[in-house]
Order: C-alpha cells, then structure tokens, then sequence
C-alpha cells in the first residue's frame, strides 16, 4: 500500500474518474462532486447500494473506512481510504467490522491500495479521537499477549514480522504520545501488520472481543456504538488483570488522557458486562486468555471493583 501524506494532499483525491466516495454527514464538505454513498454499520444497508465503480474512496471514521473496504470487496475493484480522524488501526488495515442481521461480522479484504494522510485536517481532529487512537494502540498489550499464549496452546503461529510491528507500534505510543504524526505512524503500522499476517490476529485479542460483545448488545438495545479505541482500551484494563499484565499502566495512560476507565464512561453496568463477558469467547475462533480462564460471576465482579471499572 501506498501511504500519501503531507498538508492539503485531501485535494488529490477529490475528482478521481470512476470513483465511488463513501461519506458521512460530517465528511461530505471535504469532496466536491462525485458519486457519493453514505456510509453504514450494517452490511445489509451496504448491499443495497446498486453503484459500479473503478474504485471505492472512504473518507472519515472507521464506519465510512470500513463500509468503503466492504464495497470494494463486493465490487472487486480497489480502494483508497482518506481517513479524518486518527482513531483507530483501520485507517490502513484489511481488517472489516461491520454487522450482520444483529450480529458483529469480522470480514478480511485485499489492503488498501493508498492511504491518504492529510495532516491538517487530522491534526484538527477533536482530541477525544486522538486519544481513541491512543486508546486502540494501548490494546496491543492484551493482544500481544493473547497471540503469543495461543501459540504456546497450539492453536496459532506468531508471524514475528508482524509482532515487531505491533510491538514498535506500541513503544511510539508511549514515548511519544501527544504527537499526531507519530500517532499516525503507529496506527498505520498496526495496520500494516495485519495485512502482513493476513489477518487482524496482532491487533485484536481477549479486548476486541469484549468490545464486539458489547458493540452487539448496544446494537440490539438500539444504541449507538462507544468509540471503538476508547472501548477497547478500558477493556485492556479488564483483560490485562486476567493475564497477569501491567493493567495499572493502561488505566493510568487513560486517566492521563482525560478518559475514566470505567462501565459507566461506556454507559454499562455489571450486568450488561457480564452478558458481554460471557459473549465474548464464542464470537470467533480466536484462543484468548477467556478461553483459559473464564471468571465466575462472584470473581468478575470482584475483579472490576479492583481495577476500578465498577
């Protein structure tokens, strides 16, 4: 993949031939004319779109990004995505999160074939994105840890190329975390290794999980999802405490950030928690440390009053 970065460079992508832009709201007054859909959450919403093209451009958030690499697999054409804000791995990953009938749908495409990187509009972007981006990088220590003990279990191999990656991926965030370009280049090189493995394995552990279990049931309660980077570190804290991880370490990085790392900064209580802890191992095929310890519900409420998210 081609990654396209500097000030202004969004005017590069505003008339290609035969593009499809995939749009929000928020995101329409970047382009000027062109075909245009909106993007969704929801695979049956994206499969009603009837419009051909020669690529697929997303411009936005993980919904626009997401929806965008969904078409472009439906249609077997490219897709260059235009992320505007730096909150989470997908803004150059393969990796797809969408729902289907109710349910969370983890999809694998080609990757992108460039990413541009417009560093004034993503500098300009609302802090609580920036520490969503943060946030999802953080997460790398819980699902670092789940690919290295499913290794150990039999049940996957570490390609370690890719676990370098993530590994310096991690180490950029927390020696350089209020910097937007080396935000960017973490995130951008936790999505370069997923396509290099050929799957989101690296990034998405026991924590992304638990955050699709609680994406699923919000969705079939009606509600909007949490920001993904955000939800999935708070569930680091959780999860990191099962492996015997530094959890004190995420929490305070957050606490740091502004963010509070609790049930309620998620607009859940324990017993939404536990429905989604008990959800969570059987939403793929994926060893985690909840295949290796499930807590009881006496321990899990235990252990959240430890770390403090209840």
């Amino acid at each position: 993949m081609d990654i396209v970065k500097g000030r202004g460079v969004l005017e590069e992508v505003r008339n290609i031939e035969r593009a499809l832009y995939v749009i929000g709201p928020y995101t329409e007054r970047f382009l000027g004319n062109g075909r245009k859909v909106y993007g969704s959450t929801r695979i049956e919403d994206l499969d009603r779109i009837k419009e051909r093209a020669g690529v697929v451009v997303g411009v936005g958030g993980g919904k626009n990004l997401d929806s965008a690499k969904y078409l472009s697999k439906r249609l077997k054409v490219p897709y260059i995505l235009v992320p505007t804000i730096p909150s989470s791995d997908g803004i150059a990953s393969p990796s797809i999160s969408l729902f289907q009938n109710g349910t969370r749908v983890s999809l694998f495409g080609n990757p992108p074939e460039k990413v541009y990187v417009d560093l004034d509009i993503l500098e300009s972007s609302p802090i609580i994105y920036k520490v969503a981006g943060m946030g999802d990088i953080l997460s790398k220590y819980s699902s670092l840890f789940d690919w290295k003990l499913a290794e150990e279990k039999g049940y996957d191999k570490i390609h370690k190329t890719s676990y370098r990656m993530e590994k310096k991926a991690l180490k950029i965030i927390t020696n350089r975390p209020h910097n937007t370009e080396k935000l960017l280049e973490a995130l951008i090189l936790s999505g370069k290794a997923m396509a290099l493995a050929g799957s989101s394995r690296p990034a998405s552990g026991s924590e992304h999980l638990l955050s699709h279990a609680i994406d699923i049931i919000r969705h079939r309660m009606g509600l909007k999802p949490n920001i993904h980077g955000i939800q999935v570190a708070i569930m680091s804290v959780f999860t990191s405490y099962l492996q015997g991880n530094d959890w004190e370490a995420i929490k305070s990085f957050l606490e740091d950030h502004g963010v509070l790392p609790s049930l309620k900064t998620l607009g859940m209580d324990v017993k939404m928690f536990l429905k989604a802890l008990r959800m969570a191992p059987y939403l793929r095929e994926r060893y985690t440390i909840l295949n290796e310890y499930m807590p009881s519900k006496h321990e899990t409420e235990k252990i959240l009053r430890e770390v403090g998210l209840a």
